[in-house]
């Protein structure tokens, strides 16, 4: 069972899971067992089918089939499975005895009001699935079916007139001009294409507008994502009459916003029964937000409230089900083209990107569009942003280890900020988590070439620390902390503090320390005679401004981060990337994840593979089952 379906008020997951059936379910025969051995199905999918037919009284083994794949869909990250899905899989795997299958759901208690599962439109849902898609769709047709907030049209077009004089897009005006005038407005676009310009105007021109001022949260995913969020808007206001940046409050994760529970890791403090008071709220990175957070979130904002909602609708979805922000475009553009209604998107597609990355750029247009010859086309040009390699070349093993080694000194030397600086300068992304194109392999890889390349400069000095306290190694937290005040998707690294009296980091503004350093952060016995025995390590992580300081020991949720899983890179941008794709087999090599990976690259990017890989990625577009659009559409 995934921890969508366990826990839909934790934190969002942010790693991949592979199809197949790994997990052998000892014991089971017929039906299920035979998808089981086939790898249609895994041990968790079954036993998830089983316990709803006893809790039922169903024991047909069809039925229970039909029970797992759907199980099954969800936890591949579908809300629903198709019918015909449902017949393909009786038909190799079930006896087909006992009449049409179709007939046996319409009898079966599995399927009765009030059960479990539920058949709607060709696609059968765990009811609770389908239940929070309705409840999404009702929310967002509400929003869209409210009438327009009063606008001061003469303010607005004075504003705008300033903002964005010899600026030559018209696509981020129009966007601000319809979130302004809306309750529900979607702005998409991929990076470089101005979302987070046209986000900044829309809240000058909200606080511009007559009355008090609006209260305003900023939100999103991860905590990195809300980091840059923050980082961006206020950069981009800190100039505006009025100071308008100091009137722009911290972004927050969405589960901070909506106030995560101890008793109750289902449910949040804020829900429609006692609704987040603020007038208007922003979501950055929308396209990783499940289905179940995007419900969780809409129930809690007022219905007269603004909601804005920016993000790529061509990147990964949530590792959860769903797939809401694409959804939302096609249902929502749909929608408002059936019934010539007053548009709720606004795409921007113009890359401000081009003059100083054209091919980068390029990369990821061909990539978006399934275009398989371009796209090799653009990796073959030969230039110096963009190249596909069979395996690491020397000169990319460089360009790897360079920033590695320079972290790591930086780190030696207790220079936090610079180290804090070096983080994006290069990361590796792959696919997997484990086997030879994984970020386990990859994670140990890097780190070894580091460490010869640093030895070999400062010889002894890796010596000093056991193998988990080496200062320079990057993290990234995968669990939201707030009582160290970490959260998921922000990076750090490990310091070799200086002594200053505190403990503290130079600079520091708001630091976690424990009463003591954890037993064996430093082993004596590894430092060379006539050495000073080195200060504590200790991880660092910067939140906008903070730094956040930590005990090793006392983190429960970070792991290495050379080298991360693409999900997990989501709302991170880097100065390089080095994408390593899988075989062309590989159920994970899907356009978004290519287009996901280029995309996180500021200047250059490296693909490791091969030309199969990338066409095989390019013609697999990510299949996510879901009524959400169509539901929107005809709403």
């Amino acid at each position: 069972m995934t921890d969508a379906m366990k826990t839909p008020g934790g934190p969002e997951v942010s790693e991949p899971v592979e199809a197949g059936g790994a997990e052998l379910a000892e014991g089971v025969g017929g039906a299920l067992g035979r998808a089981n051995r086939a790898g249609e199905l895994d041990g968790a999918d079954i036993r998830v089918a089983l316990t709803l037919g006893r809790l039922t009284g169903e024991t047909r083994e069809r039925l229970l089939l039909a029970a797992a794949r759907t199980v099954r869909a969800v936890r591949l990250g579908s809300v629903a499975t198709g019918v015909e899905d449902l017949i393909a899989a009786d038909r190799a795997f079930g006896d087909g005895s006992a009449g049409d299958l179709l007939d046996l759901i319409r009898t079966g208690p599995l399927f009765a009001p009030g059960g479990p599962l539920r058949l709607v439109a060709g696609l059968c849902y765990l009811d609770r699935y389908w239940r929070l898609q309705e409840q999404v769709a009702v929310d967002l047709l509400g929003r869209l079916d409210t009438p327009a907030p009063p606008v001061d049209r003469v303010r607005l077009t004075a504003l705008l007139d300033l903002r964005f004089a010899g600026r030559e897009d018209p696509a981020q005006r129009a966007a601000v001009e319809l979130a302004v005038g809306s309750r529900l407005s979607i702005i998409t676009g991929g990076p470089g294409t101005g979302k987070t310009t046209t986000v900044s105007a829309f809240l000058a021109a909200l606080l511009d507008q007559p009355g008090p001022p609006p209260r305003i949260a900023l939100t999103a995913p991860t905590g990195r994502a809300a980091v840059q969020l923050t980082t961006a808007v206020r950069t981009a206001l800190e100039h505006s009459p009025g100071d308008l940046a100091s009137q722009i409050d911290e972004a927050t994760t969405i589960h901070r916003l909506l106030g995560s529970r101890a008793d109750n890791r289902q449910r949040f403090r804020h829900h429609a029964g006692n609704p987040l008071t603020h007038d208007v709220v922003v979501v950055d990175e929308t396209s990783m937000v499940s289905l179940t957070l995007m419900a969780r979130l809409l129930e809690a904002v007022r219905p007269e409230a603004r909601v804005v909602l920016l993000g790529d609708p061509d990147q990964l979805a949530s590792v959860e089900a769903g797939a809401v922000l694409a959804d939302m475009v096609s249902g929502i553009e749909q929608r408002t083209e059936r019934t010539a209604g007053r548009p709720s998107v606004a795409r921007l597609t113009r890359s401000w990107r081009t003059a100083t990355a054209p091919a980068l750029t390029a990369l990821a247009e061909a990539i978006r569009d399934g275009d398989g010859d371009r796209a090799l086309a653009v990796l073959a040009s030969g230039g110096p942003e963009v190249s596909l390699q069979a395996a690491v070349s020397p000169a990319l093993r460089r360009r790897i280890v360079g920033p590695a080694v320079e972290l790591r000194r930086a780190a030696e030397a207790g220079l936090t900020q610079t180290a804090l600086d070096l983080l994006d300068r290069h990361r590796v992304l792959c696919a997997h988590r484990g086997g030879p194109f994984g970020v386990e392999h990859w994670n140990r890889q890097i780190d070894a070439w580091t460490t010869q390349e640093h030895q070999a400069l400062e010889p002894g000095l890796h010596s000093y620390y056991p193998g988990d306290d080496v200062p320079g190694r990057p993290l990234v937290a995968t669990v939201n902390d707030y009582s160290l005040g970490v959260f998921n998707g922000d990076p750090g690294v490990l310091v070799r503090l200086p002594q200053d009296g505190s403990g503290g980091p130079a600079g520091s503004s708001d630091v976690v320390r424990p009463s003591a350093v954890r037993p064996g952060a430093v082993r004596p016995g590894a430092v060379r005679p006539g050495a000073v025995r080195p200060s504590a390590v200790e991880a660092v992580f910067r939140r906008g401004d903070r730094l956040i300081t930590v005990v090793p020991g006392r983190l429960t949720g970070v792991v290495q981060a050379y080298a991360v899983t693409v999900h997990r890179s989501q709302g991170s941008q880097f100065d390089e990337v080095t994408v390593v794709l899988p075989s062309p087999e590989s159920s994970l090599l899907t356009r978004e994840l290519l287009y996901t990976a280029v995309t996180r690259a500021r200047s250059r990017v490296t693909v490791v593979g091969s030309a199969e890989s990338v066409l095989a990625a390019l013609a697999r577009p990510a299949a996510r089952a879901s009524g959400l659009g169509p539901r929107l559409a005809d709403g």
